[in-house]
């Protein structure tokens, strides 16, 4: 029962984490950036491949992870989404634009 309930607590505190990052980036950039979630699993996967295959210790790895996701973000940014607002495109553009790089 207690691992149970420290499951539910570890996942939920995940979602949470995800639904506060959409909420910061949609309040601030009036984008619903559908590709948050593929930037977070990058960096899961970044931090992971990094521990358990190379051997780096956790906190080098998440910090390479975090900035390695910084820089994908401002790429996204400068390449996908600037251009639509400098345009005045429709959000629906923007949205579809985030889909895009989410897949």
């Amino acid at each position: 029962m207690a691992q149970q309930l420290l499951n539910a607590i570890f996942i939920g505190s995940i979602y949470a984490l995800f639904a506060v990052g959409y909420t910061l980036v949609f309040g601030v950039l009036d984008v619903l950036n559908l590709a948050h979630s593929a930037v977070f699993m990058l960096g899961a996967v970044i931090t992971y491949s990094l521990v358990a295959l190379h051997g780096v210790p956790f906190l080098p790895a998440a910090v390479i992870a975090v900035l390695v996701c910084g820089l994908l973000g401002l790429l996204i940014e400068f390449v996908a989404l600037r251009p639509l607002r400098r345009r005045n495109a429709p959000p629906i553009s923007a949205l579809i634009s985030t889909i895009g790089l989410a897949l």
